[in-house]
């Protein structure tokens, strides 16, 4: 949550993308990646649930509405009440790290350019360096198959 609203920045992709185009995005300001490397220019193409413009967007609302000093302010100040929204809205995901799952699943089945396998997929769109056990993690949720979530709530 402190990645999106406070440090991270979607730019125009590195490279062009066979699937979906708009959706795809140059992704810098990763705080994982910073406490590794602290070049600010570190940046990935990953693919978003949406437009890259709408996102964009919406992360400046956000960030025009609850301004934060620090990514430990976002955490405390803003963590719980979207943990709740997600639940109320999104009863078939439940939290963040199931929604990161459900995210890692929709990338893998729309957007693997490059055939690869889940957990190195995983890995590459959630900004890990390495394929690690928090990765792992992520993967173990249970969660519905794709098309069987409502989303009409």
């Amino acid at each position: 949550m402190a990645e999106i609203i406070f440090s991270i920045d979607l730019g125009e992709p590195k490279e062009s993308h066979s699937s979906h185009t708009s959706y795809w995005t140059k992704l810098s300001g990763l705080g994982k990646q910073r406490l590794i490397d602290p070049d600010p220019v570190i940046s990935r193409d990953v693919p978003l649930l949406a437009k890259r413009a709408s996102l964009v967007a919406a992360i400046q609302s956000v960030r025009k509405a609850l301004p934060c000093r620090s990514p430990k302010e976002v955490n405390r100040k803003y963590a719980k009440p979207i943990q709740r929204a997600m639940q109320k809205y999104c009863a078939d995901i439940g939290n963040l790290h199931q929604f990161r799952k459900f995210y890692v699943l929709t990338c893998f089945h729309y957007f693997n350019e490059r055939q690869c396998s889940l957990p190195r997929l995983a890995s590459d769109y959630l900004g890990h360096k390495t394929l690690s056990d928090t990765v792992l993690t992520y993967l173990n949720f249970r969660l519905k198959p794709l098309g069987q979530h409502d989303f009409s709530q």
